[in-house]
């Protein structure tokens, strides 16, 4: 793939940086290039750093759901889970099935912040 724009990226390959035949810089990459540190974004860069350590918290994932629905319009990836916390161990093996699977968990009462995310981005491209 030559170096571009690229709308229809599936999330997966976006965040293992499976773009390019050489590294890329995307949006996590440049905000820790500018906010941290050259060293910063070298060692959590996919590509740059093979031992990068993936960030699996909760709030990752509700970015990644944001991102996946805002810039491609799917949500077969997502897995919704019905649960009020991963406390749970139903909660805590259904995400980990999503993950094994390439999909992403994410709790239903954070699909909300989701919807408002996905709306504010849109509502801000639209008056750009």
């Amino acid at each position: 793939m030559k170096p571009g724009l690229f709308p229809n990226i599936p999330m997966a390959d976006y965040v293992a940086d499976k773009l390019c035949v050489v590294p890329t810089l995307n949006a996590s990459s440049a905000h820790t290039l500018l906010s941290q540190s050259p060293f910063h974004a070298f060692t959590a860069h996919p590509r740059l750093n093979p031992a990068a350590q993936q960030d699996e918290s909760n709030v990752a994932d509700i970015g990644t759901v944001a991102h996946e629905v805002l810039l491609t319009g799917s949500t077969s990836r997502i897995v919704v889970v019905q649960a009020e916390d991963w406390r749970t161990k139903a909660a805590q093996e259904a995400r980990k099935a999503a993950r094994e699977n390439g999909g992403v968990a994410i709790l239903v009462a954070k699909m909300a912040d989701v919807k408002a995310m996905v709306d504010a981005a849109q509502e801000y491209v639209a008056r750009s």
